[in-house]
Protein backbone atom coordinates (compact mmCIF):
# COMPACT_ATOMS: atom_id res chain seq x y z
CA UNK A 1 0.00 0.00 0.00
CA UNK A 2 1.22 3.51 -1.22
CA UNK A 3 1.60 5.66 2.18
CA UNK A 4 1.84 9.54 1.48
CA UNK A 5 0.51 12.19 3.31
CA UNK A 6 0.23 16.14 2.71
CA UNK A 7 2.44 18.24 5.19
CA UNK A 8 1.05 22.17 6.45
CA UNK A 9 4.62 23.12 5.93
CA UNK A 10 7.05 25.56 8.27
CA UNK A 11 8.05 27.75 5.14
CA UNK A 12 4.62 29.83 5.39
CA UNK A 13 6.78 31.82 7.97
CA UNK A 14 10.43 30.87 6.92
CA UNK A 15 11.92 33.74 5.32
CA UNK A 16 14.23 32.57 2.06
CA UNK A 17 17.59 32.02 1.78
CA UNK A 18 18.67 32.39 -1.30
CA UNK A 19 17.71 35.68 -3.50
CA UNK A 20 16.48 33.50 -6.63
CA UNK A 21 13.96 32.07 -4.34
CA UNK A 22 10.89 32.77 -3.51
CA UNK A 23 7.90 31.42 -0.81
CA UNK A 24 4.86 30.04 -3.23
CA UNK A 25 1.46 28.78 -2.08
CA UNK A 26 0.88 25.13 -3.63
CA UNK A 27 -2.50 24.09 -5.44
CA UNK A 28 -1.87 21.20 -6.75
CA UNK A 29 1.81 18.85 -6.69
CA UNK A 30 1.98 15.06 -8.10
CA UNK A 31 3.48 11.63 -7.59
CA UNK A 32 6.62 10.91 -10.00
CA UNK A 33 7.93 7.66 -10.52
CA UNK A 34 10.87 8.62 -7.56
CA UNK A 35 8.27 9.51 -5.33
CA UNK A 36 6.38 6.03 -5.66
CA UNK A 37 9.72 4.38 -5.19
CA UNK A 38 10.59 5.91 -2.04
CA UNK A 39 7.04 5.61 -0.54
CA UNK A 40 6.89 1.83 -1.09
CA UNK A 41 10.59 1.82 0.09
CA UNK A 42 12.22 1.02 -3.09
CA UNK A 43 14.74 3.82 -3.06
CA UNK A 44 15.92 4.73 0.36
CA UNK A 45 15.70 8.29 0.99
CA UNK A 46 19.44 9.02 1.42
CA UNK A 47 19.52 8.97 -2.60
CA UNK A 48 18.21 12.17 -2.31
CA UNK A 49 20.49 15.28 -2.50
CA UNK A 50 21.61 17.07 0.41
CA UNK A 51 19.91 16.54 4.09
CA UNK A 52 16.63 16.02 2.28
CA UNK A 53 16.18 12.60 3.61
CA UNK A 54 15.83 14.07 7.25
CA UNK A 55 13.33 16.15 6.96
CA UNK A 56 9.37 15.40 7.16
CA UNK A 57 8.57 15.55 3.59
CA UNK A 58 10.50 14.38 1.04
CA UNK A 59 7.81 13.68 -1.86
CA UNK A 60 7.30 15.54 -4.62
CA UNK A 61 9.16 17.13 -7.44
CA UNK A 62 6.88 19.59 -8.89
CA UNK A 63 3.92 21.70 -8.38
CA UNK A 64 1.55 24.73 -9.27
CA UNK A 65 0.28 27.65 -7.52
CA UNK A 66 0.74 31.01 -7.17
CA UNK A 67 3.80 33.09 -6.17
CA UNK A 68 3.72 36.25 -3.85
CA UNK A 69 2.56 37.83 -6.45
CA UNK A 70 -0.45 35.93 -7.37
CA UNK A 71 0.80 34.93 -10.60
CA UNK A 72 -0.07 30.96 -11.66
CA UNK A 73 3.16 29.39 -11.45
CA UNK A 74 4.03 26.02 -12.05
CA UNK A 75 7.83 24.55 -10.53
CA UNK A 76 10.23 22.51 -10.10
CA UNK A 77 11.72 21.19 -6.80
CA UNK A 78 14.78 18.89 -5.48
CA UNK A 79 11.97 17.41 -3.23
CA UNK A 80 9.11 18.62 -0.85
CA UNK A 81 6.31 19.58 -3.17
CA UNK A 82 3.68 17.85 -1.30
CA UNK A 83 3.38 20.87 0.60
CA UNK A 84 1.09 23.83 1.53
CA UNK A 85 3.38 26.20 0.84
CA UNK A 86 7.30 25.72 -0.87
CA UNK A 87 10.61 27.50 -1.36
CA UNK A 88 10.89 28.19 -5.01
CA UNK A 89 14.03 28.49 -7.12
CA UNK A 90 12.71 31.42 -9.52
CA UNK A 91 14.99 30.08 -12.04
CA UNK A 92 12.79 26.79 -12.32
CA UNK A 93 9.41 28.26 -12.20
CA UNK A 94 7.30 29.21 -14.87
CA UNK A 95 4.11 31.36 -15.79
CA UNK A 96 1.13 28.67 -16.32
CA UNK A 97 -0.71 29.84 -19.90
CA UNK A 98 -4.27 30.98 -19.23
CA UNK A 99 -5.28 28.02 -21.60
CA UNK A 100 -4.34 25.64 -18.55
CA UNK A 101 -5.89 24.68 -15.54
CA UNK A 102 -3.42 24.74 -12.41
CA UNK A 103 -4.28 21.20 -12.40
CA UNK A 104 -3.07 19.95 -15.88
CA UNK A 105 0.24 22.54 -14.77
CA UNK A 106 0.92 20.12 -11.92
CA UNK A 107 2.03 17.21 -14.61
CA UNK A 108 4.30 19.29 -16.88
CA UNK A 109 7.32 20.49 -15.55
CA UNK A 110 9.35 17.22 -14.64
CA UNK A 111 8.69 15.46 -17.97
CA UNK A 112 9.30 18.37 -19.88
CA UNK A 113 12.23 19.60 -18.26
CA UNK A 114 13.46 15.45 -18.93
CA UNK A 115 13.08 15.84 -22.37
CA UNK A 116 14.25 18.94 -23.05
CA UNK A 117 17.38 18.13 -21.30
CA UNK A 118 17.68 15.13 -22.93
CA UNK A 119 17.02 16.62 -26.98
CA UNK A 120 17.99 20.11 -26.46
CA UNK A 121 20.61 20.11 -23.80
CA UNK A 122 22.37 16.31 -24.33
CA UNK A 123 21.51 15.44 -27.82
CA UNK A 124 21.73 18.89 -29.45
CA UNK A 125 18.67 17.99 -31.18
CA UNK A 126 18.21 20.14 -34.87
CA UNK A 127 15.15 20.76 -36.77
CA UNK A 128 14.86 18.16 -39.40
CA UNK A 129 16.20 15.38 -37.79
CA UNK A 130 14.85 11.87 -37.14
CA UNK A 131 13.78 10.83 -33.39
CA UNK A 132 12.90 7.51 -31.95
CA UNK A 133 11.16 7.93 -28.68
CA UNK A 134 10.44 4.32 -26.90
CA UNK A 135 7.47 4.48 -24.42
CA UNK A 136 5.97 7.60 -26.41
CA UNK A 137 2.60 7.22 -24.53
CA UNK A 138 4.39 7.83 -20.91
CA UNK A 139 4.78 11.37 -19.46
CA UNK A 140 8.09 11.70 -20.64
CA UNK A 141 7.46 10.03 -23.89
CA UNK A 142 4.48 12.78 -25.02
CA UNK A 143 6.70 15.75 -23.85
CA UNK A 144 9.35 14.21 -26.12
CA UNK A 145 7.32 14.14 -29.11
CA UNK A 146 5.63 17.45 -27.99
CA UNK A 147 9.08 19.02 -28.44
CA UNK A 148 10.41 17.47 -31.84
CA UNK A 149 7.23 17.74 -33.81
CA UNK A 150 7.27 21.28 -32.58
CA UNK A 151 11.11 21.31 -34.33
CA UNK A 152 10.12 20.36 -37.36
CA UNK A 153 11.95 16.64 -36.70
CA UNK A 154 11.10 13.06 -38.25
CA UNK A 155 9.21 11.02 -35.28
CA UNK A 156 9.66 7.44 -34.55
CA UNK A 157 7.66 6.25 -31.70
CA UNK A 158 7.20 2.84 -29.66
CA UNK A 159 4.01 1.92 -28.05
CA UNK A 160 3.14 -1.77 -25.81
CA UNK A 161 -0.39 -2.07 -27.13
CA UNK A 162 -2.91 -0.94 -29.67
CA UNK A 163 -4.49 1.31 -27.27
CA UNK A 164 -1.96 3.38 -26.85
CA UNK A 165 -0.95 3.34 -30.71
CA UNK A 166 -4.53 4.86 -31.22
CA UNK A 167 -4.72 7.41 -28.25
CA UNK A 168 -0.60 8.86 -29.76
CA UNK A 169 -2.41 9.07 -33.26
CA UNK A 170 -5.38 10.68 -31.36
CA UNK A 171 -3.21 13.29 -29.02
CA UNK A 172 -0.51 13.62 -31.97
CA UNK A 173 -2.38 14.11 -35.33
CA UNK A 174 0.75 15.23 -37.21
CA UNK A 175 2.37 11.60 -36.05
CA UNK A 176 2.63 9.06 -38.92
CA UNK A 177 0.55 5.67 -38.31
CA UNK A 178 3.54 4.05 -40.04
CA UNK A 179 6.46 5.40 -37.47
CA UNK A 180 4.49 4.20 -34.49
CA UNK A 181 6.11 0.41 -33.62
CA UNK A 182 5.91 -2.02 -30.64
CA UNK A 183 8.07 -1.41 -27.70
CA UNK A 184 7.51 -5.36 -26.94
CA UNK A 185 9.92 -6.59 -29.54
CA UNK A 186 12.57 -5.49 -32.00
CA UNK A 187 10.55 -5.01 -34.84
CA UNK A 188 10.60 -1.32 -34.61
CA UNK A 189 14.19 -1.35 -35.99
CA UNK A 190 13.26 -2.93 -39.28
CA UNK A 191 10.44 -0.49 -39.19
CA UNK A 192 12.89 2.52 -38.69
CA UNK A 193 15.35 1.51 -41.23
CA UNK A 194 12.96 0.46 -44.16
CA UNK A 195 11.49 4.22 -43.40
CA UNK A 196 14.11 6.26 -42.92
CA UNK A 197 15.91 4.33 -46.35
CA UNK A 198 12.45 5.41 -48.08
CA UNK A 199 12.87 8.59 -46.92
CA UNK A 200 16.30 9.68 -47.91
CA UNK A 201 16.48 7.64 -51.14
CA UNK A 202 12.27 8.87 -52.39
CA UNK A 203 11.31 5.36 -52.84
Amino acid sequence: MLLCRWIASHLKYAPGTQSTTELCKVNYTSLNFRDIMLATGKLPPDALPGDLAHQDCILGMEFSGRNQSEQRIMGLLPAQALATTVMADQRFTWEVPDSWSLLEAASVPVVYATAYYALIVRANMRSGESVLIHSGSGGVGQAAISICLSMGCKVYATVGTKEKKDYLLKAFPQLNLDNIGNSRDLTFEEMVSLLEFRWRYKT
